[in-house]
């Protein structure tokens, strides 16, 4: 991730480090964060698009959701 870029995208989500005690899931138009409380995963964080998503667990990530959900139109038009 690049916090120089101001936002992040899609494909910075899925270079978030699997870091132990934590875990991130995308789920339809959700992005769910967890944090091991104890022996159990707890939810932390949740965020759809129109949202950023920041949360004190994890400092310095702060994402443009409409960016991380974003999907561009995609052509109809069958090349021939």
């Amino acid at each position: 991730m690049n916090p120089e870029k101001g936002s992040y995208t899609y494909q910075d989500y899925l270079q978030i480090p699997d870091e132990p005690g934590y875990r991130f899931e995308i789920l339809d138009d959700t992005l769910e964060a967890y944090a091991l409380r104890g022996e159990n995963y707890a939810l932390v964080a949740l965020g759809c698009p129109g949202d950023r998503f920041a949360h004190s667990d994890f400092p310095g990530l702060d994402l443009d959701l409409d960016r991380v959900f974003h999907r561009p139109p995609v052509d109809e038009e069958a090349p021939s």
